[in-house]
């Protein structure tokens, strides 16, 4: 309905015909303005910013929308002190089987289908956010060449996580393990997999299977 909305002057324009103007007798009613995806209209910001300062309308403004570009540096310094940030998260595994109302785990159907490249990326992405839901601050770690995919922190407790569909394949195995064995200190490296074994770490380094991690109680 809005596909010709491109730039912020066109998004300024129709929002703005959209406000109720005050009455004869300078009453400014309030109005609400929620706004989903507004990085669809290049230079967004610029209109948002108008749209607050503006002296003859009175508006609250809600922006969601699930890109990072939402709060760049630039958009960050242009609405500077005028904006409040609450980051949401996910529904968690544990919420998405009570939601599902499913009585076992089940990978397969939980986690969606696909390649195993695919899989891959979706089990990353639900252990990223986990971490966070955790209260971990969450990066990407790097050793030489050798990547880690998480370097989780909070409060003192550093952990290091590799994420991988399985290591069944030896190739795969040797792979994840040699990132990990690459970092000489003594903070607490994971390997997360679909794989259920009863071998439970190599060189200190632990193998949890992924569904336990995701429903095992934390503080």
């Amino acid at each position: 309905m809005y596909d010709h909305i491109r730039d912020y002057k066109q998004f300024y324009q129709f929002v703005r015909s959209k406000i109720p103007r005050g009455d004869k007798a300078g009453a400014v009613p309030k109005c609400y303005l929620l706004l989903d995806e507004v990085q669809q209209a290049e230079h967004w910001e610029k209109a948002v910013n108008s749209l607050n300062i503006e002296t003859d309308i009175d508006v609250d403004i809600y922006i969601t929308g699930s890109n990072a570009c939402l709060l760049s540096s630039d958009i960050s310094t242009l609405l500077s002190g005028r904006y409040v940030e609450i980051k949401m998260l996910p529904l968690s595994f544990k919420e998405f089987l009570q939601f599902e109302h499913t009585a076992e785990p089940a990978p397969g159907s939980a986690l969606g289908a696909g390649s195993a490249n695919d899989i891959g990326h979706v089990l990353e992405t639900v252990v990223y956010f986990e971490l966070l839901r955790r209260g971990y601050q969450v990066f990407v770690g790097k050793w030489y060449t050798a990547e880690v995919d998480f370097f989780a922190v909070r409060q003192g407790t550093k952990k290091y996580y590799q994420v991988t569909l399985s290591m069944v394949n030896e190739a795969v195995r040797e792979r994840e393990l040699a990132s990990l064995s690459a970092i000489h200190d003594n903070y607490e490296k994971i390997v997360l997999s679909l794989d259920k074994s009863y071998i439970t770490d190599c060189d200190g380094i632990k193998f949890q299977n992924i569904i336990d991690f995701l429903l095992e109680a934390y503080d």
